[in-house]
């Protein structure tokens, strides 16, 4: 049978704790041993898996991560043992009863160069052995029935004249041991908001239906004839099936282990490699083991941490720590320890490549620029992640929405109404604007409006620093205080997104380009009084329990505003913002 074995490292974290061994495999390895139960939807059934589906996107992210040798992922693939047969540490010379050198050995018991129908009798056994009350349990023949309709049609095959009985015949039982709380888990906690890990407890009713999912399977291949030879039948696949089989199960990292594996495939077929293929094979070497020698080689080395235990129960608990216990970082914080731990010239060397990654490095830096310049509005008045943020600043995503609305000029609509104002300026007027002279094309102008230092950065910085000198008030309690988003009519969210979107209707409107800082003081002084704007917003609004994010209360504000700012000889009544 096929062995895989890596110098390890053993050790254990406490007194009577599991073991946990640590050590590095190329990714096409990992990819063999190693199964990923994912938990997916079979034919209206779902299957007992506890990892959530792969993102082919995320994949590709990581492949392209990984082709750049510089990049190193320094977290380890968790992983578990899920065969105590054939996952085993071999002590070396030395250590002492908490930390010992030696080898992980892994075998796979042949399990790839088996057959769909063996694989699914492999399968049922596995679960037999997990839940012995399944064992007197048998499919209805109805379900029977309508999956032979499915072969007839989806693979051709006609039934013999004589059909068998519907007995199923045993399977010899494995010891391969699979994820106990797999079937109790249910989505993986970063799939959405509405994953609840309640769902990972009720797992009976489906377990049962997932044994006789594929007891179903075994006796349409019985009744039918089909070999079982493909790769997949009436919806199981190969891979998922090997999931719950092979000796190793991956509990958290499936995405970086399939973007390495890719990054291996597409580094193995370029040019260079491919002429090393055609030579071994001209030198008589076999085309499988010329493709694996290949692939193994540009393969990245994974680091993995094994625990060396194979109760499912286990696995589904690690998983839901890693996933849903553990504190992730906030955006503001993520975004604050990438914008301000860097020099200059450290990000000149490493900006490209944090791009590349998708780690929105350029925002973080605008915002890290604007919350910490003593001369910015904003300045000290915005969660930055880190523990002593004001419980009444605005948060980080919602100043990265209103930059986003000046830097990519888009967003700037009025709440309830489609029109970007925005984007209508960008099309109609920058292409005037004396902040993008030279620039001959439409994307060549937003390339330098929206550059990390672009002109952006000035026009929504002074037009910000205006809102708060014209329309705010220096005491704290005044309802137009600048600073606080708990009472303030001012500072939140929703009235800077209005002032935005508004400002950027009326400079369309008027066809008004910006050249300069001076161009918007004098667009901003066509744009409304200091003086009325700090009537509008400091006087009493009343919410009673309404939140201004309410979508009813944040489209009246905006109309409310819009047609002050249009007609600002008479204040709208109060009674206009009792809510």
């Amino acid at each position: 049978m096929p062995e895989y074995r890596y110098p390890a490292y053993r050790t254990y974290q406490a007194d009577g704790g599991k073991p946990l061994v640590l050590f590095s495999a190329p990714a096409v390895d990992i990819d063999k041993w190693a199964g990923v139960p994912q938990r997916l939807r079979v034919e209206g059934h779902e299957n007992i898996g506890f990892q959530r589906d792969k993102t082919d996107d995320r994949v590709d992210e990581i492949a392209a991560f990984f082709s750049d040798p510089r990049n190193v992922v320094q977290n380890p693939l968790l992983a578990a043992q899920q065969d105590l047969a054939n996952v085993s540490f071999e002590r070396g010379d030395g250590g002492n009863e908490q930390t010992q050198f030696g080898d992980i050995v892994i075998r796979t018991d042949g399990l790839r160069e088996q057959s769909m129908l063996e694989l699914l009798q492999g399968l049922a056994a596995h679960l037999r052995n997990r839940f012995p009350h399944l064992a007197d349990r048998t499919p209805e023949d109805e379900r029977i029935a309508d999956l032979i309709t499915q072969v007839q049609s989806d693979y051709g095959h006609r039934l013999p004249s004589e059909a068998g009985d519907s007995t199923l015949e045993g399977e010899d039982p494995d010891d391969s041991q699979d994820d106990d709380d797999k079937e109790a888990a249910g989505q993986g906690p970063d799939t959405g908001p509405n994953w609840n890990a309640a769902t990972m407890l009720s797992e009976s009713t489906n377990l049962t239906d997932f044994y006789l999912e594929v007891l179903a399977r075994l006796e349409v291949l019985r009744r039918t004839g089909l070999d079982g030879a493909d790769d997949e039948l009436l919806g199981f696949h190969r891979d998922a099936v090997l999931a719950y089989l092979l000796p190793v199960v991956l509990v958290d990292g499936q995405h970086r282990l399939r973007g390495a594996v890719k990054a291996a495939e597409i580094k193995a077929n370029d040019d260079a490699n491919q002429d090393r293929v055609l030579a071994s094979l001209e030198e008589g070497v076999a085309p499988a083991n010329v493709n694996e020698m290949i692939l193994r080689e540009q393969s990245r080395r994974l680091p993995v941490s094994l625990l060396m235990d194979p109760s499912p129960a286990e696995h589904v608990f690690q998983f839901v720590v890693v996933n849903q216990k553990a504190t992730p970082l906030s955006d503001a914080l993520l975004g604050t320890i990438v914008a301000t731990s860097l020099g200059d010239h450290e990000v000149e060397e490493i900006g490209q490549r944090l791009r590349d990654a998708k780690i929105k490095f350029d925002d973080s830096r605008a915002i890290a620029y604007l919350t910490r310049d003593p001369n910015s509005p904003f300045y000290g008045l915005v969660k930055t992640g880190v523990n002593d943020d004001r419980n009444v600043s605005l948060q980080w995503s919602v100043l990265r929405g209103l930059i986003r609305i000046f830097r990519d000029l888009t967003g700037g609509r009025q709440y309830g109404l489609k029109n970007d104002h925005a984007a209508l300026w960008c099309k109609k007027c920058l292409p005037q604007s004396e902040y993008v002279a030279g620039a001959t094309t439409q994307r060549e102008r937003k390339k330098i409006w929206g550059a990390s230092e672009g002109p952006w950065l000035e026009v929504f910085a002074h037009f910000y620093t205006r809102v708060r000198d014209d329309f705010a008030d220096t005491d704290p309690a005044a309802p137009n205080a600048w600073g606080s988003t708990r009472d303030s009519n001012l500072y939140n969210k929703v009235s800077l997104t209005i002032l935005a979107a508004d400002f950027f209707k009326f400079l369309h409107n008027a066809r008004r380009t910006l050249s300069s800082r001076a161009d918007v003081d004098a667009a901003f002084n066509d744009w409304i009084s200091p003086e009325r704007g700090r009537k509008y917003f400091n006087r009493h609004w009343e919410f009673n329990g309404y939140k201004k994010d309410n979508d009813r209360v944040k489209k009246e504000l905006a109309t409310l505003w819009f047609e002050y700012r249009e007609n600002p000889d008479r204040l709208p009544p109060l009674s206009n913002f009792q809510f």
